[in-house]
C-alpha cells in the first residue's frame, strides 16, 4: 500500500513530519509520498526519520496554478492544483528559490485578506492566522480562527461565507499559470500530476475527451469520488508493481484528505485551497 497525496503540519496537515512517518509505518504503508504546499519543509524533516524506520519516502510538492479555459460564451479562470514528484534526484535548487517566490505571493495574499475581512467587521490580525499556519499559511488557518471567534461554525461556513472564490472575502492569489508550474517541475527532474480533477468541473460526458486533452508530460490522473469534495483515501495496492515512478503511474495520485486518511485532514470546500 501507498500513500501519493499527504501533507503535514508544515502545510495544512494535522501530524508533524515525525507522526506522519509514525502513523504511515503503523499502517505498513510501503511508500508515503508528503506533497506539502509550496514548501519542502516536512519532507526535509521526516526523510531521516522515514529511513531509520525502513519506509520509502517520496519528494513531493503542491502547488496552486491558474488556467484561463473558455466556458460558454465567457473565458473562466480555472485553479488548477499540481503536484510534483522528485523520484531520482532531490529538488534542485532554483526550483526551491521559484518556491520562495510563491511564498511571497501568498504572504502578499494573506496581508490584503485580513484587512478584507477587517473591512468586513471581523476581528482578526495576520498575527493570529500565522501563529497557525507555521512555515505556511493559508486559507484553511483563517478558517480556523473565524471558527475559534464563533464567527462560523464549521470550514465550510468559513469558504462559503467569507474565503471562497464566491464569497464577499476572496482575494484572490497571484499564482503562476499552468504551464509554467509544468515546467518547473519538470525542469527540476520532477513529474507533474494533476491533483485534483474533479474541480475542473467537467460533467457532460460529450466533454470528457476534451477533459483527456488536458494531459500533462509523464502525470497520471488522481481519482476522485464526487460529491462535496470529499476525496478517496490514496493508498493503494503494489504488490507485482515495479519501482514507485510505475506505481504512480499505474496507481494515480489520490488526496489524502478525508476523515480516515493517513494525515486526517478534514474535508474541505472544492475551493478550499491554501
Amino acid at each position: 500500500m501507498i500513500d501519493l497525496h499527504s501533507h503535514t503540519n508544515e502545510s495544512d496537515g494535522t501530524y508533524s513530519p515525525a507522526e506522519l512517518v509514525d502513523e504511515a509505518v503503523r499502517r505498513n504503508l510501503e511508500a508515503l509520498a508528503i506533497t506539502d504546499h509550496d514548501t519542502f519543509a516536512g519532507y526535509d524533516q521526516a526523510v531521516h526519520i522515514a529511513g531509520a524506520k525502513g519506509l520509502d519516502l517520496v519528494c513531493g510538492i503542491e502547488i496552486n496554478t491558474r488556467m484561463a479555459r473558455g466556458d460558454g460564451n465567457r473565458e473562466r479562470a480555472w485553479s488548477i492544483h499540481l503536484l510534483g514528484y522528485f523520484l531520482r534526484e532531490p529538488p534542485t535548487f532554483s526550483f526551491r528559490e521559484w518556491l520562495l517566490e510563491l511564498l511571497e505571493t501568498r504572504r502578499k495574499r494573506n496581508s490584503k485578506l485580513v484587512r478584507k475581512l477587517q473591512s468586513m467587521g471581523v476581528d482578526i490580525e495576520l498575527s493570529e492566522v500565522q501563529a497557525l499556519g507555521r512555515t505556511l499559511t493559508g486559507r484553511p488557518h483563517f478558517a480556523r480562527v473565524l471558527m475559534n471567534k464563533a464567527y462560523v461554525s464549521t470550514t465550510e461556513e468559513a469558504f462559503r461565507k467569507y474565503l471562497g472564490e464566491s464569497a464577499p472575502g476572496f482575494v484572490n492569489r497571484d499564482s503562476p499559470h499552468t504551464v509554467m508550474g509544468i515546467q518547473q517541475i519538470e525542469a527540476a527532474d520532477g513529474m507533474a500530476v494533476l491533483a485534483h480533477p474533479v474541480r475542473l468541473g467537467v460533467r457532460d460526458p460529450g466533454q470528457e475527451e476534451e477533459k483527456r486533452r488536458l494531459r500533462f508530460s509523464r502525470r497520471c490522473e488522481a481519482e476522485h469520488s464526487p460529491g462535496h469534495g470529499r476525496q478517496r483515501e490514496s493508498e493503494r495496492s503494489t504488490k507485482g508493481a515495479g519501482g514507485i515512478e510505475e506505481k504512480i503511474a499505474e496507481s494515480g495520485a489520490d488526496s489524502a484528505e478525508t476523515a480516515d486518511s493517513t494525515n486526517r485532514v478534514k474535508v474541505m470546500p472544492e475551493d478550499a485551497g491554501l
